[in-house]
């Protein structure tokens, strides 16, 4: 019988590690790469700029930080892994730097999550590694600033609940992934992208339901974004949350 259930947790163990290696790729914002050919000249010039003025100086933080979300920013349009990866490591180098000298820098600790979270995305299976780093850095992020990139930590935090595996495996939690998924429409609900991952979410868990209702009460804040989010930068976001909102009303059977 001992020799049974350990063949079975066994069992488990792998098919979760098979699991959490083909959606590695979501614990980051998920599908901006599927516009990758379109945008992916604009993010490499803004990581070029930022790079050059990084190297000029190391040793200014708004520099480093703006580096460091130049580097997640690109990588999500990276055409293969040891591109993501080299970029994800550049990302981490700077946010460190940042934090040796400001350990209670918010935005270091969220930017170095970020960067962690791309370099995941190349590890396959040992990206379990990584996760509870990533929940460490998020949770400090939150402590310090959860403001930071329309309430960031959380929202990436609830996405990191939800896809990773549960206990044994990982820090998988539905429980604490509604927590932060929430938190994030408190402090940013302007933010589209904070209400599409909660619906999503909803969905994901079967919970159709409540996913009317979020549709429903997010789509006038969704609306409002779009006149105020304009800037050629907020492109491919609009690209991505408009293909997404697609899919969500199609699986709710809601016509907008």
């Amino acid at each position: 019988m001992y020799k049974a259930r350990l063949i079975t947790l066994i069992l488990i163990i792998v098919q979760a590690i098979f699991a959490f290696s083909s959606y590695a790729s979501e614990l980051v914002e998920p599908t901006l790469s599927s516009n990758g050919n379109v945008f992916y000249g604009y993010f490499q010039s803004i990581y070029k700029n930022k790079k050059d003025t990084y190297n000029q100086s190391k040793t200014n933080s708004r520099c480093a930080l703006d580096f460091a979300k130049a580097c997640f920013e690109f990588a999500e349009f990276a055409t293969n892994k040891t591109q993501r990866a080299e970029l994800a490591n550049e990302g981490i180098e700077a946010a460190k730097n940042v934090l040796q000298v400001e350990p209670d820098n918010g935005e270091a600790h969220y930017w170095l999550a970020m960067n962690l979270a791309q370099l995941s995305r190349t590890k396959g299976w040992s990206a379990l590694k990584i996760v509870k780093e990533m929940e460490k850095e998020y949770l400090r992020a939150i402590e310090l600033n959860p403001f930071v990139d329309y309430a960031g930590p959380h929202r990436l935090l609830g996405i990191l609940y939800r896809d990773a595996p549960g206990w044994p495996i990982s820090i998988g939690s539905k429980q604490k992934s509604k927590h932060h998924l929430g938190q994030a429409i408190k402090f940013a609900p302007e933010f589209p992208d904070n209400h599409i991952f909660l619906i999503e979410s909803y969905l994901k868990w079967g919970e159709k339901s409540a996913a009317v209702d979020q549709y429903k009460k997010a789509l006038p804040l969704i609306e409002k974004a779009r006149g105020a989010l304009t800037e050629d930068y907020w492109k491919a976001s609009w690209a991505d949350w408009t293909a997404r909102l697609k899919k969500i009303s199609d699986k709710l059977k809601i016509s907008n």
